[in-house]
């Protein structure tokens, strides 16, 4: 009797294990996204439509599309160096951005997030492109106030608008 209480166990439990290594297919559906974007020569740090690649948008994120390749790129230079409110002229003038960004018209300022994500691949697409200093970002803070990121140490803090700081804009593909 013993025996037959063990194997009845034992055979409601076997199948609840083996269910559980099915959990594992979205891993399984990154890696062969990663592999489709790998085949497509699209790469972070890549040169691409007007700037270089820091964000390839994955599942969960806005914007993702299964299937296909999207993501931001920021512009290749900065656009110059103002306060807030001039910051949003400067991302769409032709003149402040290189041949290739030029050909294109829906640069914007990063926001918060875009931001902080552009600081922790400044490595991957190009640290000595980007100045050790403030850049803006889009995102508000309150009144007056609006975030910007500490590219020399990643912290981001929130300053009044009317402060100057570096501009570099993103768009998306």
């Amino acid at each position: 009797m013993k025996h037959l209480k063990h194997f009845l166990f034992l055979s409601l439990l076997c199948p609840l294990a083996l269910n559980s290594c099915s959990v594992q297919k979205p891993a399984t559906v990154k890696a062969t996204e990663n592999v489709a974007v790998e085949q497509k020569g699209i790469n972070i740090g890549d040169a691409y439509q007007g700037g270089i690649i820091f964000h390839l948008f994955q599942e969960g994120d806005a914007g993702y599309v299964a299937g296909e390749v999207h993501g931001l790129v920021a512009a290749a230079q900065d656009q110059g160096y103002s306060n807030w409110n001039d910051a949003f002229s400067l991302v769409n003038n032709a003149d402040t951005h290189n041949d290739a960004g030029k050909n294109f018209t829906d640069w914007r300022l990063p926001t918060k997030e875009e931001l902080n994500q552009m600081y922790l691949q400044k490595g991957e697409i190009g640290i000595d492109n980007f100045d050790n200093n403030f850049y803006w970002s889009s995102t508000e803070y309150e009144y007056g106030l609006a975030w910007n990121q500490n590219f020399a140490n990643g912290y981001p803090q929130y300053y009044g608008k009317i402060n100057g700081f570096i501009v570099r804009a993103v768009r998306t593909f």
